[in-house]
């Protein structure tokens, strides 16, 4: 699970944020995000991911249930 502390209480993070969160590279993050593997939400010019998709997509990686 990302850590809440992490995302500070916050619905959504930016790539660069969920990328940090993951401990992946901003580059692999968005190629996940263009491709639609890693679930966000385009606002405008900006991408968001929702932090409860990313424990979910994680979650699904790990074999967490």
């Amino acid at each position: 699970m990302i850590k809440k502390m992490d995302a500070q209480n916050k619905l959504a993070l930016s790539i660069p944020q969920a990328a940090d969160a993951l401990g992946l590279s901003e580059t692999f993050t968005r190629q996940l995000v263009y491709s639609g593997e890693l679930p966000a939400v385009k606002v405008g010019r900006r991408w968001i991911v929702p932090v409860n998709a990313l424990d979910r997509w994680l979650a699904e990686r790990t074999g967490e249930r």
